[in-house]
């Protein structure tokens, strides 16, 4: 998408959030055996925040960013780069907990070029089984 779009001086990025502290989550992240089995897998050792957002969304609306495009910008506070290979992916180990479907289809493409997909999440913030 960035190669095709830069041509008309669209960038495309993407923020990638790790463990993030929200109303929605809040159940799953303070869990007493999910934190215990989580959180010492992130490095800062803490659940992430909003905040922690806003100096990146600040450079990429900005003109520093001019020439940034086809990047993604993972800001889960070192989860990724220290995880053990075998570790849960916070995504697969939240959805594993929760009652979820992921139904995707392909769709011709808004441009009437090809077709893209089309993923569609629903989610229940009931945990199966507690945590």
């Amino acid at each position: 998408m960035a190669v095709e779009l830069a041509r008309h001086q669209i960038r495309v990025n993407t923020v990638v959030p790790g463990w993030i502290d929200t109303p929605m989550t809040e159940k799953a992240l303070h869990g007493e055996a999910f934190m215990q089995k989580v959180l010492p897998r992130v490095p800062l050792r803490r659940w992430g925040v909003g905040d922690d957002f806003g100096g990146i969304a600040v450079y990429l609306a900005g003109d520093a960013s001019r020439y940034h495009t086809g990047d993604a910008f993972i800001i889960d506070g070192g989860y990724l780069v220290s995880r053990e290979l075998h570790a849960p992916s916070p995504i697969s180990a939240l959805a594993s907990s929760l009652e979820a479907s992921v139904s995707v289809e392909r769709r011709p493409s808004p441009q009437g070029r090809g077709s893209c997909a089309h993923a569609q999440v629903e989610a229940h913030c009931r945990p199966k089984e507690p945590l």
